[in-house]
This record gives structure tokens, C-alpha cells and sequence, in this order.
């Protein structure tokens, strides 16, 4: 009895336990099939709870998928299966007539109650991911047609027949799949696939991913299908297929440009290489390798080859490159080129051909060539293999310029890689030679050099040409450039690194083109305004005498040396551009010179004859090194020159620095230069006092009498440079001086120990002035003694004064 009740309750746990479940598109009829290992009852649920019970009665043949028991029903929520020893089900749903949808579609299942499983149908449904971690059993598996977009085979060892077409999947590991003979997966995302593990597959059917490469191991099967069209491979290797003589290898559309990459044993049975992009040549290095090879089929979706590729355009007088295609063995291929509307070209009038090579001769706008050969019969009048399109344009040169007629001069050309360059100097005449290395932009070297003498506008014509030097050379008194550029346009040279244009006679650039320049030089031209915003690799920039009066450099942050003297500038700003070591910017009209933060070192900076007041460096992060050139500006206050801290050497001649300012820069600087010593000397201009004054006026000298601890010397001269007599002429107190005489035109000339180059020959001095006479030049009448210092008026000092006229105090006083 108890076991009796033990066998009730087993039996009603599995009724309990579904083997099987799946969900499916409710309210539409559907068929299934369960095959079961041994003879007994099966039972379905189609989602109303009602068991529907049939009787196999006798084993599932696994073979030839026989003796399963099919069940008709119209799901209503999850579908339940019930049943020992489930080895096989079929649940493959049904498109409709127009291929549109599959109205019977299963949408979810689980088979994890069906270890036993052996052959699973699920082809042609809307499932989109499926657990078969427990069925370690599988042989055959069908997915196809579903949305599954990844599956995990790694259980599946015996796995033999994988049909997973149509489906998500971009990737897939076999790996473990040692017994597959048959895989089918077309139609899904695959970029690669590895079958290195899978020594046993017969057929491969892999159409219509996105696979660039496909690996293989040793095969030991024979009599192979082996189909990989519509994807993106180009070549394929199997070396490793032992038995491959009855082997059949579809590639068709692929990107297959090179026999040598379809790597085969022997000969293979039959090869389909059509729809890639196999010239002749190539196809006919195929031909050894299959017993029939297809090439270019005739059926509905033909599929010849892609157009062998040449150039979209080239010149007139360039080349087309079809020698390879020339001759198959002994058999001779007919070119045709033809233009769009299908008119041919003329041979001699269009082209000339030698060995294959056709040179053109005239201008054309889409043309290609169409070619047959005997080998390949299947390539037609009407249906040949041809090339790409072209455009043949009019010979466009890099570089064009206009140089003094009849005047003989030297440029330098300069390619990325080793070529042909030519040069027409205006007569129509290519001068042609060879670069056999890359130019050297650092060094300057490996150009190749033309000489020759323009006589019209000058052409150069090269690919890549990555330096220009066209500097011209002045005649021996420097007063003209004889063989001067007047004009160039290098627009057609993008690719210029180093463009050397100094010393000619041009007067404006379009560099716009030009965006890798990083070496300019335009010295000695007559430019007045240049655009630069492109060049934003620009390291170093070399314009001067020149006419520009404005420029722009905010976008020229690799900047690292400018040369600008002898223009007219006005003001420039260095704001954005931090990396600069090099300011050369001479003899302009600047008033004002902007900096920002400067991180480089060991600086030099001349700014020498402008109109500068002040200069400040407070952006110069490393300044110890530092030469600072300042000659001939308007700076007079010292604190008007901000440094971040003590520079190497200060050029401050040339300025209106007092001998107070100049004292003050002293420790600005470790050098400081205040009056030079050369041929051209720089001084500093003379200190401003009145232009006239009266007699017994003041001038005030007292901020130039002392420099520390050291006292000034003054004298003061007249135009003939005789001196005048302290006491007679002038009187001083603490550096001011009163003076007591006419003078027509006088100056002060001082020397300081602090300045040992102001000397009595070369003293620091001031402007010039007159003294005017003031009426009588008595200023007080006194009947007694005033209190001070007295002078007869030969400026003799008086102790005891009596009766007359006397200088007291700077004045004239009378006493009766």
C-alpha cells in the first residue's frame, strides 16, 4: 500500500513539472511535435489548464526524425508539455504566403525540464534568447528565423547539425563544438568565425554577414560546400583541409582583390569568385585553382566584378597604369576607353599606349576603360570588366609665380616622398627631375634644385611638396633684387611645411591653404597685410622689411620666433602666444607691445627704434636669462619697464631716461646698458627743462643731484661750450639753479660716478634754454644790509657790502 501511494505521489509531481513550456501567439492555431525515447503518454496544456493526452507508442527515430506524436492547438496563455524522456521536439512555426510574418510564432520557451533533448526544431518563430545549459545531449539544433542575438553552445559537445540562419547574432563560439559537420548561419551581424575546433564540418553556409575574417584548423571531411558570400572577407585559407579535391568554395561578393589570398590545399572542384574585386590578371592566378572557376555569372543577380580601381583624376599628360592586364598567358587584352555618353576615345588623339600604359592627352570628364579577353569569355562587348571612372583635367600646377624676365635664378622644391617634379618656366617646356628621398624640414635639406630664367609665369608640378625656397639675392650695393618674385600663388600646395619667399618683390600672399606651414619667412618684400589665422602650426615667421603697419597673431600659438623689423607696425599683442623665444621687432612705429604669460626661457627681445613708453614681462614665468633690447624708444620712468624679476641684460639707451630712472633700472638687470659705445652711439635723449626762462628764474635739477651716496656733477655751457661762472652766471642750492644773466642758448651737461659712461666728453646733458632779461633785473632796493650770501656782479664774494649793487639770494639789490 505505501508504495503503491509513493508511485500516486510521483506521478502527480511530474504531471506537476512541465518538461517543456513556451509561449505562443495566442488565439492561433499551431502544430508541435514530441518524440520520446520510449513508448508512453505524453500530455499538453495549450494555457487553459486542460491536459490533451496521446500515446507514443513506440521510440522517436533520431535519424530520420520519425514516429513523434504531433499536437494541434490554439495556445490561450504558457503552454505546458509533459512527458518522460523528451529527446525530441519540433516546434518550427509557418511564415505567410508573402513571407511577411509568421502568425503561429512561438515568442518565449524553456527547455531546461528536457535534458534528454536530442533534436530541437524552433526554426521559423520570434524567439529572442534560449537557455540549453541542460541539454548536453543536443545533435541537431534549429534556430533559424528567430531574434536571438546570442547563445551559448559551450554544453554542447555532441552538437553535430547548427542552423541558426536569420537571425541577431554578432558573434559566436563553436569552440567547444568538436562533433559539428553542418553549420548554417547566414543572414545575421558575424564579423569573425573560428573553426579551428570544429575538424568534422562538411558544410558551411555563411552568407550575408559583415565577416572580415574566418579561421580554420584541420578538416578532416571531404566533399565540402563551403559558402561565405556577401561579406566582407578578403581571402580565405584552407590549408588545413586534408581531403579537398571534391571541395566547393563560394565567395561570392566579397572584397577579394588578390588570388594569392585564396589560400587552398590543391585543386579544389569548383570555385565561385564572382561579385569581388579580382582584376584579369588575378582571375587568371585563379584559374589553377579549382577545376571551373565562375567568375562572372549570367544568372538573374549577376555578379561579375567590382571595377578595377584606378585614379578619380589625374592630369593631362598623366598616366593610367593597366600593364598588369595586358596579356593573360599568351592572350592579349582589348582595352576600349570610353567616355560617359559610351563614345570611345581615340587612340593618338586622346591617348597614346605603350605595354599597357596609357598616357593622356586631352581633357575628359567621366571616362573608363572596358576589357576582354579570350581567357574569360564571359567578359563581352557588351558586358566587359572595366575600370572605375575618371576625370583627365588640365595640368594644375602646385605652385605658379612671376619672376623678373629674362633674369636667371635658383628655386628649391621639397617632396613628402621620393617623385618627379617638374618645372615649366614659362615657355610651355617641362623641366623634369627626380627627388629620390623625402625632404628634411628640419635640416633643410634634400631638395631638389632648378635653375633656369622665367619668361612668363612660372609653374612647378609635384605631388606633395612639402618645402618651397624662391628667396631671391640682392645686387652688391644692396639697392635692388634683380631676379625677384613679383607674384606666387601656392594654393595648390597644401601640404607646405617650410615656404622661404624672402628677398623679392611681392606684395601680397594667399596662404589660406597653407595650414601645416610652420616655417615662413617674407623678408625684404613689399607685403602690407598678410592673413595667418590658418597657420596654427606656424614656429617661426620672418617678415621683415616689409609694409605691414597691422598683424594678427591669436592664432598663431606655436609660435616660437618672429622677426618683424623695418615695418610699420603700431601696436602688437603676443597675448596667445606663450612659447615665443625670439622677438626681433626693429625700427616699426609701436606704441604699445602686449604680452601674456610666457613659459619658455633664456629670451631675446628687441624692440629697439619704435615709440614704446613702457614694456611690461610680468607674464614671463622664467625671465633670468633674459635679454631685453629697448634702444631708441620714449620710455622715461623706469618703473614704466615691469619685469618679473632681475633679467640678464637691459639695452636701455636710446631712451629719455634721467640719471635717476636709469639708476633705478640698475637693479632690474644683472647688464644694464644705458649709452652705448658702438659707431651709431645711443645715448639718452637730453632732459627736458624750459625752453626759456628770465634772469633770476630757476631751474630744478635737485632729483639728478645725488644717486645714492654718489653727488652729480653739473656744468652748465652756451653754444660755443664755454662755461658759465657759478656766482655770476647762476647760482645753486641742492641741484637748483637760479639764474643772474642773460644767455642766449645754454645747457647742463652732467657726469655721475654711478655712469662712468657719461664723461666731460660725452656727459648726459639737457635740452637746450635761453635766459631773458627781466627790465633793471633789480628786484629789491635796500637801505640797509639784507641777510645772506653777497656777490658783486663779477661774482665775487662780498663780505662787508657798502654802497652800490650787489646779488643776494639769487638777487639784484642796491644799496644807498
Amino acid at each position: 500500500m505505501l508504495a503503491l501511494l509513493a508511485n500516486v505521489v510521483l506521478a502527480a509531481v511530474a504531471q506537476d513539472t512541465p518538461a517543456i513550456t513556451f509561449e505562443g501567439s495566442a488565439g492561433v492555431e499551431r502544430t508541435i511535435t514530441v518524440g520520446v525515447a520510449a513508448a508512453g503518454t505524453i500530455k499538453v496544456d495549450w494555457g487553459d489548464g486542460t491536459l490533451v493526452s496521446k500515446e507514443a507508442t513506440t521510440a522517436y527515430d533520431l535519424k530520420w526524425d520519425e514516429n513523434g506524436v504531433e499536437f494541434t492547438g490554439t495556445p490561450t496563455g504558457t503552454v505546458k508539455i509533459y512527458a518522460d524522456g523528451i529527446v525530441a521536439f519540433d516546434g518550427a512555426g509557418k511564415f505567410n504566403e508573402d513571407k511577411t510574418d509568421i502568425p503561429n510564432a512561438l515568442t518565449a520557451i524553456d527547455v531546461t525540464g528536457a535534458p534528454d533533448l536530442v533534436n530541437l526544431y524552433l526554426n521559423a518563430n520570434k524567439i529572442s534568447s534560449i537557455d540549453l545549459s541542460k541539454n548536453t545531449q543536443l545533435v541537431k539544433l534549429n534556430i533559424a528565423n528567430n531574434n536571438i542575438a546570442a547563445i551559448e553552445l559551450s554544453a554542447q559537445v555532441a552538437l553535430t547539425t547548427f542552423t541558426a540562419n536569420d537571425n541577431q547574432l554578432s558573434a559566436l563560439d563553436l569552440s567547444k563544438n568538436v562533433a559539428l559537420t553542418t553549420v548554417t548561419l547566414s543572414n545575421n551581424k558575424l564579423t569573425t568565425l573560428d573553426f579551428t575546433n570544429n575538424p568534422l564540418i562538411k558544410t558551411f553556409t555563411v552568407l550575408n554577414n559583415e565577416l572580415t575574417a574566418v579561421t580554420f584548423g584541420v578538416n578532416t571531411t571531404k566533399n565540402h560546400t563551403i559558402q561565405f558570400g556577401g561579406n566582407k572577407l578578403t581571402g580565405i585559407d584552407l590549408t588545413g583541409f586534408t581531403t579537398y579535391s571534391g571541395t566547393y568554395l563560394r565567395l561570392r561578393d566579397n572584397n577579394i582583390s588578390n588570388a594569392a589570398d585564396i589560400i587552398l590545399p590543391g585543386t579544389i572542384n569548383q570555385l565561385w569568385a564572382d561579385g569581388n574585386a579580382l582584376s584579369l590578371s588575378e582571375l587568371y592566378a585563379l584559374k589553377s585553382k579549382a577545376k571551373t572557376l565562375t567568375y562572372a555569372t549570367l544568372f538573374e543577380s549577376e555578379q561579375a566584378q567590382q571595377p578595377y580601381a584606378i585614379a578619380e583624376s589625374i592630369e593631362v599628360n598623366g598616366t593610367v597604369d593597366l600593364s598588369s592586364q595586358a596579356k593573360l598567358g599568351e592572350t592579349a587584352t582589348n582595352f576600349v576607353w570610353k567616355n560617359a555618353e559610351g563614345t570611345a576615345l581615340v587612340e593618338g588623339t586622346d591617348y597614346t599606349v605603350a605595354d599597357g600604359v596609357f598616357t593622356f592627352l586631352t581633357t575628359q570628364e567621366a571616362i573608363h576603360c572596358e576589357m576582354t579577353n579570350a581567357e574569360f569569355p564571359l567578359f563581352t562587348a557588351e558586358k566587359p570588366y572595366m575600370t572605375t571612372a575618371m576625370s583627365v583635367k588640365a595640368l594644375a600646377p602646385a605652385i605658379t609665380f612671376e619672376g623678373s624676365a629674362g633674369v636667371e635664378r635658383t628655386i628649391t622644391v621639397g617632396v613628402a616622398a621620393a617623385g618627379t617634379i617638374k618645372v615649366d618656366w614659362g615657355d610651355g617646356t617641362l623641366v623634369s627631375k627626380e627627388a629620390t628621398t623625402a625632404y628634411d624640414l628640419k635640416w633643410d635639406e634634400n631638395g631638389v634644385e632648378f635653375t633656369g630664367t622665367p619668361t612668363g609665369t612660372v609653374k612647378i608640378y609635384a605631388d606633395g611638396i612639402v618645402a618651397f625656397d624662391g628667396a631671391g639675392k640682392f645686387n652688391e650695393d644692396k639697392t635692388d633684387i634683380p631676379n625677384a618674385l613679383t607674384a606666387i600663388d601656392v594654393t595648390g600646395a597644401p601640404d607646405l611645411v617650410n615656404l622661404y619667399l624672402n628677398a623679392n618683390k611681392i606684395s601680397s600672399i594667399d596662404l589660406s591653404k597653407n595650414t601645416q606651414l610652420v616655417k615662413l619667412n617674407i623678408a625684404n618684400n613689399n607685403i602690407a597685410a598678410i592673413e595667418l589665422s590658418a597657420q596654427v602650426a606656424l614656429t617661426t615667421f620672418t617678415a621683415n622689411d616689409n609694409q605691414l603697419s597691422a598683424l594678427d597673431l591669436s592664432k598663431n600659438v606655436a609660435l616660437t620666433t618672429v622677426t618683424l623689423s623695418n615695418n610699420k607696425l603700431t601696436t602688437l599683442d603676443f597675448t596667445n602666444n606663450p612659447l615665443i623665444k625670439t622677438f626681433t621687432v626693429l625700427n616699426n612705429e609701436l606704441t604699445a607691445v602686449t604680452f601674456g604669460v610666457n613659459t619658455t626661457k633664456n629670451h631675446t627681445i628687441q624692440f629697439g627704434g619704435n615709440k614704446l613708453t613702457g614694456i611690461d614681462l610680468t607674464g614671463f614665468t622664467t625671465y633670468s636669462g633674459t635679454y631685453l633690447r629697448l634702444r631708441d624708444n620714449n620710455i622715461s620712468n623706469a618703473a614704466d619697464i615691469i619685469l618679473p624679476g632681475t633679467i640678464n641684460q637691459l639695452w636701455a639707451d636710446g631712451n629719455a631716461l634721467s640719471l635717476s630712472e636709469l639708476y633705478a633700472l640698475k637693479s632690474k638687470a644683472k647688464t644694464l646698458t644705458y649709452a652705448t659705445l658702438f659707431e651709431s652711439e645711443q645715448a639718452q635723449q637730453p632732459y627736458a627743462i624750459a625752453e626759456s626762462i628770465e634772469v633770476n628764474g630757476t631751474v630744478d635739477l635737485s632729483s639728478q643731484a645725488k644717486l645714492g651716496e654718489t653727488a652729480t656733477n653739473f656744468v652748465w655751457k652756451n653754444a660755443e661750450g664755454t662755461a658759465l661762472v657759478e656766482g655770476t652766471d647762476y647760482t645753486v642750492a641742492d641741484g637748483v639753479f637760479t639764474f643772474l644773466t642773460t644767455q642766449e642758448a645754454i645747457h647742463c651737461e652732467m657726469t655721475n660716478a654711478e655712469f662712468p659712461l657719461f664723461t666731460a666728453e660725452k656727459p648726459y646733458m639737457t635740452t637746450v634754454m635761453k635766459v631773458e632779461g627781466g627790465g633793471t633785473g633789480i628786484r629789491t632796493i635796500a637801505a640797509d644790509k639784507a641777510q645772506g650770501v653777497w656777490y658783486n656782479l663779477k661774482g665775487q664774494r662780498v663780505d662787508a657790502p657798502t654802497k652800490g649793487l650787489y646779488i643776494v639770494n639769487g638777487v639784484k639789490v642796491v644799496i644807498k
